[in-house]
Order: C-alpha cells, then sequence, then structure tokens
C-alpha cells in the first residue's frame, strides 16, 4: 500500500511569486511548487511541503484536553435532564441519543471554527493596516485611533512604540534545497536589524512551535537575500486574540539558529512519517 501522493496543478492553476525569476509558484489550497529548469531537458516541477504542515507532526496534548472538553460541555449543555431521586442536586441523569454523541464528536471543531472566524477578521485588519503603510507611508507606524478594531489600535501602538519599519507583508518565501515553503505574516526592521513576524489569533502561545515556524522563514528570507555571514533575524510573535480586550502581546525569540534547528529536526519527522509505505 502507497500512501496518497500530491497531484500536481496544471499549469494555468499555478501563479508565479514575484522576485523569484518565475521558478517560485503557488498554486490551489495555499500550495507552493518549484519549477525546476536544467540546460536541455524540459522544466520539472517540485511540490514544497508548508512551514505550518511540516509543524503539524508537533504534538500537542492540551489541545487533546480541550478537544475532550468540549465534547463533554456539550453534552452537559444540550442533554435532556431528569431528576434520577430524591435529590435534584446530586441525583441527575442525562438522556444522550446517538445524534447528541455526534455532535459532541465534532464540538470543539465548530467553536474552533467559530473562534477563527473572529480571529480572521482580526488578523486580516492587521494586515491590511501593514500593507497600507508599505504603500503609503514607507512603512512607518502611526497610531490608529479608538474607532478601529482593539487589536489593530494596539498592534499600531506597539508598532509605535518599539519603532518598527514594515517591509513586507505575507510575502512567499522558499528554500528549494529542503523543499518548503511559507508566508510569514510580515517582515520589518528594529534598529536596522531584520525582524520576522506572525500574528496569532488563539488562545494563547502555549509552546515554541510559533517559533520554530518563524526560524523557517528567516532561513529562508536569508537565502533569497543571499545574506552570507551567521547573523539571523529576530523573531515576533504578536499574539492577538480577537475575543479579549487588552490582550495583544509580544512574545519575542532572539535564538533564531536554535529555533531552526528544531524546525529541521521536525521537518526529518515529517518526511520519515510521509514517506510512501510499499
Amino acid at each position: 500500500m502507497k500512501t496518497k501522493t500530491k497531484s500536481f496543478p496544471k499549469n494555468d492553476e499555478l501563479v508565479e511569486v514575484e522576485g523569484w525569476g518565475g521558478n517560485f509558484l503557488l498554486g490551489k489550497n495555499h500550495s507552493y511548487w518549484w519549477k525546476e529548469e536544467k540546460k536541455d531537458t524540459e522544466p520539472k516541477l517540485h511540490p514544497l511541503s508548508g512551514v505550518t504542515s511540516v509543524l503539524g507532526v508537533i504534538n500537542k496534548p492540551a489541545l487533546v484536553q480541550w478537544a475532550a472538553n468540549q465534547s463533554v460541555a456539550h453534552i452537559k449543555e444540550s442533554a435532556t435532564v431528569r431528576v434520577a431521586g430524591t435529590d435534584p442536586l446530586t441525583d441527575v441523569l442525562y438522556e444522550i441519543t446517538a445524534g447528541l454523541l455526534e455532535e459532541a464528536r465534532t464540538a470543539h471543531t465548530k467553536k474552533k471554527e467559530a473562534a477563527g472566524e473572529k480571529g480572521t477578521d482580526a488578523h486580516a485588519l492587521i494586515e491590511q493596516y501593514v500593507r497600507w503603510l508599505i504603500e503609503r507611508n514607507k512603512g512607518e507606524p502611526i497610531i490608529l485611533p479608538a474607532v478601529v478594531h482593539d487589536r489593530v489600535r494596539e498592534f499600531s501602538e506597539w508598532a509605535v512604540k518599539e519603532k518598527i519599519t514594515f517591509l513586507a507583508s505575507e510575502t512567499p518565501l522558499a528554500d528549494f534545497e529542503i523543499a518548503v515553503a511559507g508566508t510569514p505574516d510580515f517582515i520589518a526592521e528594529k534598529d536596522g536589524k531584520v525582524i520576522i513576524g506572525d500574528i496569532k489569533t488563539g488562545s494563547g502561545i502555549y509552546d515554541r512551535t510559533p517559533f520554530l515556524q518563524m526560524a523557517a522563514y528567516a532561513s529562508m528570507y536569508k537565502k533569497k537575500e543571499n545574506v552570507k555571514d551567521d547573523w539571523m533575524p529576530s523573531l515576533v510573535i504578536i499574539h492577538a486574540p480577537a475575543s479579549k480586550p487588552d490582550a495583544m502581546k509580544p512574545h519575542w525569540s532572539h535564538d533564531c539558529e536554535g529555533d531552526y534547528k528544531l524546525f529541521l529536526n521536525a521537518l526529518g519527522l515529517y518526511r520519515g512519517i510521509n514517506n510512501p509505505i510499499e
């Protein structure tokens, strides 16, 4: 038995990423492709692994417990309750149907999707703000008025306070040598040094996985810009949950090299797990 392989797109389904000489291409469903060109041979198309897909191999036990909690909560909220004995505070039975159990099985997905919609709104608005700064204000931040979304205003205040200059927003990056690609939320400068940044709108930052993601982008950026020395960018994760007031918080890592080594470990595991089974 073999695992499914990635289907190759048609040429009219691919979009060239600017600045890569026509070799870096985007396909449907956020897929990344690299066109290898050699003398006297037809160009060959290679699929690139998305950074976030690679990091999916890292176990997140807290999410497993969270999903179980959502199922139990759904049953408690939706099951028919009747008193089973003389004490209405303790003698309670839940009448559970097969349909209710099916709903409970997917309750965590529905809640995640609902939270994701709120987070996407905040994420998209911050992205628009960064793009506007790059297009209209040379990347220099300005503090937005109180009438805008709380997360966007707080992000603007952070950027001004930290003297951030934005260079790029949602710009895809790739590394053909290790066949990976991805898109950081923004690339910026602080005190003359490059920063790779991402915006997370979930309920919390629980481990270093987001920094592994940023470090992969940083390595791609270095190769694209042909940086030869040992310098690595700083990394920042902006935690901006849409549903919590005054909760935006930056998390920094200045050990980009160490985070990148961890990413390569995850990449090795990802490739090993996804090798075809004969």
